[in-house]
């Protein structure tokens, strides 16, 4: 690609193939860490499931 073949556009405004969904799709949120014993408690936040909250041992 040479420079008389890109296209210019404001700052922020040009096309990028990185969006929220992609960025987050990966992601785990551990929140709210408990323990019973000898066992671990706490909740996993699944952004790929729809946002879904799992409580995992």
């Amino acid at each position: 690609m040479t420079p008389s073949d890109r296209a210019v556009a404001p700052y922020g405004s040009w096309p990028s193939p990185i969006t929220a969904a992609l960025f987050a799709a990966g992601a785990l949120r551990l929140d709210e860490p408990r323990l019973d014993g000898e066992d671990v408690y706490w909740l996993e936040g699944r952004a790929e499931e729809g946002g879904r909250v799992a409580l995992v041992r």
